[in-house]
């Protein structure tokens, strides 16, 4: 019979005859199933993070993009007005260009660093 056990008289289950076999057979059961949790566990984190990206995602991608094409057709109706105004439509989207790039540089000239620390700390005496 497999598993090296005998017959009981009954000829229902096998009598266990070697204790060593019977503790393999525990420690196999025991780490297939520690690797099928392993595996599971491992799945729900893959399933967590994809319902956190597509939530953020959903939540700050798509709002964002729908902003930017927003911004993008307010400026171009801004730069072909202005430009009707100044004669060419190319000197309105020169002019906006330009405003652009004035800001653009002002931010950049007075842009305050998050890394930088105050010289000392609240609690601190001076």
């Amino acid at each position: 019979m497999a598993g090296g056990g005998s017959v009981s008289e009954s000829g229902s289950a096998p009598v266990e005859t070697n204790t060593k076999e019977r503790w393999a057979r525990h420690w196999d059961a025991l780490a297939s199933d520690l690797r099928a949790w392993v595996e599971l566990k491992i799945t729900l984190v893959e399933i967590n993070l994809w319902e956190r990206f597509k939530w953020e995602l959903f939540t700050r991608g798509l709002p964002g993009l729908l902003l930017a094409a927003a911004a993008l057709f307010l400026l171009v109706g801004a730069a072909l007005g202005l430009g009707q105004v100044l004669g060419h439509p190319a000197w309105g989207f020169a002019a906006i260009s330009g405003i652009l790039g004035a800001v653009a540089g002002l931010l950049h000239r007075y842009r305050v660093s998050r890394s930088r620390r105050p010289s000392r700390r609240p609690w601190e005496k001076p």
